[in-house]
């Protein structure tokens, strides 16, 4: 499940894949979509307004496929990134007290490893009740119950306690569907976030000088150089890096956008932490960012598994992190890294879960909604009916490709098109009869003319019962889900202008 934006429409994607197929069952051709979704902004309310409650219970009551004459029992698992979970599962955010999606573990405390359990010194209650405690921190767990551990019992009761309570804000998108152990962290996403935490961390002390005025901005126009001629060598023009102008102490800004190779070919060895950073600073990015590069060779899919490995790896990573000095604090996803990638990897393998065939569907559904043959009307539907015409090429048996040409046709429904219909038929009366007022003040012109209209609105009569005869053949589908759709607003985007 991921959220994208095409054009200035919010799409939320919901496909499903084989887990045990490996990263193969992850390509972009080998999804399967259930579903495409408009919202207004991604959130768990909005959410909950735009997913059928019918949808939701279709996939609840999916127990068994069929394999030949086997049934075999499946079970289902969720797969995204942060934010994707913190809509899904209600919860507060990255910027509530407990901002981990998998554990209760405070912001403050993001940053404890096995390494670095301590006792520390805090104060509860006010006024009279008013009384510092001695407590442990401790590393945190995605499945251990002892080691705080999120579930769906625990949110209930901070629910009916107080809102926001140890980071739940409402109830979760789909119910009791799926626990927090069902849902896995997307390494792709990970990679993203933390190279793009550790890049800002480097421009942002890069930036500081010692000088002013003039001399300050010569240091910054000689480091940016340094940068832009890196990024000539690596990645092209596509990323560049010049002076922040907008923020007065004249800092050094990234502009363009680095996707998952090109960050590998963007932190090489070659990268100039010495010209642009301070001495041991220099030398701490530079550990910072192979360690990491280690933790991401080791997560990659590979039959060798090699137990204890990851987890040393990813201690050491969080370590040289906080050693830097780039910054004091960690995020989510450094968090993750620390407590609970290597929980991950010892019951199943992270490459399983990796997210790069849903952000490349994401880019083919792009293509799709401005190569849509009706995008002013409704795109999805043509976007679901495609997708499934691309599934249809996988198969090479004959029988399972006219199966599925067959359901791209008849199984694949719109959850409006009803209510877009009796829409059309209502402005098409009004447009019919705004016509018959018009016949009605000609008929005190010439005969002829009265004879041509009479003419020319029996040919228009007969053209759309000709067009509406060919679309009933083209697509006829069954009306399961009848849902008010949103209003649409008068600014809405259209990648087509009809004539």
């Amino acid at each position: 499940m991921d959220g994208t934006l095409i054009g200035n429409k919010h799409i939320v994607a919901i496909s499903i894949n084989c887990i045990e197929g490996g990263s193969q069952c992850q390509a972009a051709k080998n999804l399967i979509p259930l579903g495409l979704f408009e919202v207004q902004k991604e959130n768990t309310e909005l959410l909950r307004q735009s997913l059928p409650s019918e949808f939701i219970n279709d996939i609840k009551s999916v127990k068994y496929i069929s394999i030949g004459e086997k049934n075999i029992s499946i079970r289902i698992r969720l797969g995204g990134d942060l934010m994707n979970a913190v809509y899904v599962f209600g919860l507060a955010g990255f910027s509530s007290n407990h901002p981990c999606i998998f554990c209760t573990q405070h912001k403050d405390d993001l940053h404890v490893t096995d390494d670095t359990a301590n006792d520390k010194t805090v104060t509860e209650g006010k006024g009279k009740n008013k009384q510092t405690i001695t407590i442990h921190v401790g590393p945190t767990s995605c499945h251990d119950l002892t080691k705080k551990v999120r579930s769906l019992t625990e949110q209930t009761l901070c629910l009916t306690k107080n809102t926001n309570e140890l980071g739940y804000k409402c109830e979760p998108l789909f119910g009791d569907l799926f626990d927090y152990q069902d849902y896995c962290a997307d390494t792709l996403h990970m990679k993203l976030r933390v190279f793009d935490v550790i890049l800002k961390d480097m421009l942002a002390y890069a930036s500081r000088t010692g000088k002013c005025g003039g001399e300050h901005l010569a240091i910054i126009e000689r480091k940016i150089k340094i940068l832009n001629q890196h990024c000539e060598r690596t990645v092209g023009k596509r990323f560049f890096f010049q002076v922040d102008t907008d923020d007065k102490n004249k800092t050094i800004s990234s502009h363009g956008k680095l996707s998952g190779h090109l960050q590998d070919l963007f932190f090489v060895d070659s990268f100039p932490y010495d010209d642009i950073l301070n001495g041991e600073i220099a030398k701490s990015a530079r550990i910072v960012v192979n360690k990491f590069k280690e933790i991401l060779v080791e997560v990659k899919h590979t039959s060798i598994r090699r137990k204890g490995v990851l987890k040393r790896l990813s201690l050491e990573f969080v370590k040289e992190f906080r050693q830097s000095g780039l910054r004091t604090t960690v995020t989510p996803y450094i968090h993750i890294i620390g407590n609970h990638l290597f929980e991950f990897d010892e019951f199943s393998n992270l490459g399983d879960y990796n997210m790069q065939g849903v952000v490349k569907n994401n880019d083919l559904l792009s293509h799709l909604y401005f190569s849509s043959t009706n995008p002013a009307r409704n795109p999805l539907l043509t976007m679901l009916q495609k997708l499934y015409r691309v599934l249809e090429m996988n198969f090479q048996d004959e029988k399972q490709r006219e199966a599925m040409a067959r359901f791209a046709c008849t199984g694949v429904y719109d959850f409006v098109e009803e209510d877009l219909s009796e829409s059309e038929s209502e402005s098409q009366s009004k447009d019919n009869s705004c016509y018959l007022n018009e016949e009605d003040d000609d008929q005190s012109e010439s005969e002829s003319e009265e004879n041509f209209d009479t003419l020319k609105g029996d040919i228009s009569v007969e053209v759309d019962d000709e067009v509406d005869s060919k679309e009933s053949l083209v697509w006829a589908p069954e009306k399961r889900f009848p849902v008010k759709p949103v209003a649409r607003s008068q600014d809405r985007f259209k990648s087509f202008r009809r004539s």
